[in-house]
């Protein structure tokens, strides 16, 4: 299955952080941002009910979480 890029969703959120820590990821770490800052604006913006599907997951299998806020508004 491809890794994917983005969770937009509570269930996609869900399902990548598996993917991630099957592939070696040390910890999980939520952008929060819409992209703006980096020259790329548009981007999909976590709501919270997704970063809290992935915290959850994460929880599961015993990993780290981080946020990484851009912007005082994110």
């Amino acid at each position: 299955m491809p890794l994917m890029r983005f969770s937009t969703t509570p269930e996609e959120a869900a399902a990548f952080v598996p993917q991630l820590l099957t592939r070696g990821s040390d910890y999980i770490k939520f952008m929060i941002d819409d992209g703006s800052v980096e020259g790329r604006p548009g981007l999909p913006m976590l709501d919270q009910a997704t970063v809290n599907a992935g915290v959850a997951e994460a929880k599961k299998y015993g990993a780290l979480t981080v946020a990484h806020a851009l912007t005082v508004d994110s």
